[in-house]
């Protein structure tokens, strides 16, 4: 699982810890906006990979798909993408704390790389017939590994809108109060 907090280093510690609620109310909706904001841009970095193309059956033969040779991630099934969220702001005593998460498993792998390791193991079968009731050992799998490269999207994400989002925290900052 991903997550990246939204923190503010713009606004002094003793002056955000004088605030009144209304003013960290108006914080928290600044840093909502730049959550919202981060989400849209991450959603939008995965998807300039386009989608991947499906193996089908040419000729009588199965068309194997080809190594994504892009440095961006194809679309799949789309639950990367629809898995991340921004986590509403929270102001928990003199802090007011903003999300970006996600809940999908394999999120780091692709924004980091590495390598996904499947052992050997060895399946027990059960005996039909007049010994049933009887376990044998059976086939063997063989272990495998994959090697996925580093493809991020979150990091360039937040780059892209780190000018944007203080301006978003700042705006909600400074604005009048009605």
């Amino acid at each position: 699982m991903i997550s990246i907090s939204v923190t503010i280093p713009t606004i002094p510690a003793p002056k955000l810890a004088k605030l009144t609620r209304g003013g960290k109310e108006r914080l928290a909706v600044g840093i909502n906006r730049a959550c919202l904001r981060l989400e849209r841009r991450v959603k939008l970095n995965l998807s300039l990979g386009g989608t991947a193309p499906r193996s089908r059956m040419v000729s009588g033969r199965v068309r194997i798909i080809e190594r994504n040779p892009t440095k961006h991630l194809r679309i799949i099934s789309d639950a990367l993408r629809s898995s991340w969220k921004a986590v509403l702001a929270v102001i928990t005593g003199d802090n007011v704390i903003g999300r970006v998460a996600t809940t999908s498993k394999y999120a780091a792998i692709h924004e980091f790389g590495g390598m996904i390791v499947h052992y050997a193991r060895s399946f027990l079968r059960g005996i039909r017939g007049r010994n049933a009731g009887r376990i044998r050992r059976g086939a063997t799998s063989s272990g495998w590994s994959v090697r996925i490269p580093e493809r991020p999207y979150a990091r360039p994400a937040l780059n892209q809108e780190r000018e944007a989002m203080a301006k978003d925290v700042t705006g909600a900052w400074t604005a009048p109060v009605r």
